[in-house]
């Protein structure tokens, strides 16, 4: 029926302006830590148990690097918890993008 959750993230510039030349004049390094909380099954129908599985907690840390301001590549880690016994296995993800 219903699902709560939020989020709370917080990133920080930290590329000094002397590394920005040539090739880099457009780059950027981005570091980030974010915290959410979700609940997918915070309000259920008549009759149906609520699975633990579905009340998630979620702690993420990780970079931005912008090659230019259309390319990016990041990566993070993700630190992941639910209300069932033992904890989720830690996930470590990459990913390129890209505006064209």
């Amino acid at each position: 029926k219903e699902i709560r959750g939020y989020y709370v993230e917080a990133g920080v510039h930290v590329l000094p302006e002397s590394c920005r030349t040539g090739r880099l004049e457009e780059s950027d390094l981005v570091l980030f830590v974010r915290y959410s909380e979700v609940d997918t099954q915070f309000e259920v129908g008549t009759g149906v148990v609520k699975n633990p599985a579905g009340d998630r907690q979620q702690f993420t840390t990780g970079f931005t690097f912008f090659f230019t301001p259309s390319l990016v590549f990041k990566g993070d880690v993700q630190i992941r918890n639910d209300d069932r016994k033992g904890d989720l296995p830690a996930l470590v993800n990459f990913g390129l993008g890209w505006e064209f």
